[in-house]
This record gives C-alpha cells, structure tokens and sequence, in this order.
C-alpha cells in the first residue's frame, strides 16, 4: 500500500561545506503522507555515499509508518493481513548494489556502519517491515523535486506527480 522515493544533491555548492541534500517523500495508497529535505549531517565522499545515506533516512521513515500502519490495524478489524513489503526507489545504481548486497568492497569500507541499517530491514519479524530498494529512473523520482533545481519542465511534472494529478498535455 505504499512506496517511497528517495534522491539525494551531491555536495550543494551552496552550502560551503559541501553538504549534500537528503531527500525522501512516502505515498500511502497513492497520496503523498511524509516527505523530508535537510542538509546531510556528514559529508559525503561520493555520490552513491550521498545517496546511501539519503535511502537509509528514508528507509528509517519507512520504519516508522510500517509500526504506525501496524498498530493502527483496530482500524480495520476484518483485514487481518500482514503489510506488504516497502518498495525504496533510488535513481543511482551503486547505492542500489551497495544498499541490496551485504558484500562490501574497497569503495564503500569507509562507509559509517548505520548508513547500512537499511540492510537491517529484512522483515524477519512483525516490528521491522521489509525494504527492498529498486531502481527508478532520475526522470521519474519524485524525491529529486526535494533535493536540487530543476528545469521548469521537470519541475512542473514531478510537481503534480508530487500531489497526485494526472500528466498535463505538454508533459513529455
């Protein structure tokens, strides 16, 4: 019933100690219900480090709104089934191998271990749900509205996707 994008800025130029941007947004049965952008508190070393530690904000959120949907469920008192799993969607492919692969190399040792608590969210029991991160691709993430300028053309499409409104004629 829900999905969450995620994207991050690497290194703004505006932030002069090169901070990258964090942003994530969670839909609930297609409406918009959490979003987030904040300045990364560490600075990040790569892009895929950027985006690494933007999926796991995100997936800490996801977190959250699996354990409010679950104890919420006198809400619906017939349906008894469990939540599916939380499909993250990033747009960059080494977060996405570094975030699905418990392997770590060379590149990412240098990586803060609770950037890889996404890897924590396996749904082995009730409490965390399970999170899978997918690609997307950059045209369509959402979460790139939170993080960086974008052309009005971009802006004006992931702006009504942001709220859930049908593509206008002279969207491509």
């Amino acid at each position: 019933p829900y999905v969450c994008f995620s994207d991050a800025d690497f290194a703004s130029q505006d932030d002069p100690k090169l901070r990258s941007t964090s942003g994530f947004c969670i839909y609930l049965f297609g409406s918009l219900i959490t979003w987030s952008s904040k300045r990364q508190t560490l600075t990040a070393k790569s892009t895929m480090e950027a985006e690494l530690i933007a999926a796991s904000s995100a997936a800490d959120e996801c977190s959250w709104v699996h354990q409010l949907l679950t104890s919420l469920d006198f809400l619906f008192p017939a349906i008894k089934l469990p939540l599916p799993g939380v499909p993250l969607l990033v747009d960059n492919l080494a977060a996405l191998q570094t975030a699905n692969h418990p392997r770590t190399n060379a590149a990412s040792k240098h990586i803060a271990l609770r950037q890889f608590r996404i890897r924590d969210y396996s749904g082995d029991n009730d409490v965390t749900p399970c999170i899978r991160c997918l690609w997307v691709p950059t045209k369509l993430n959402v979460a790139d509205f939170l993080t960086k300028l974008l052309q009005a053309v971009d802006f004006a499409r992931l702006a009504r996707f942001l709220v859930n409104l049908p593509p206008s004629s002279t969207d491509d």
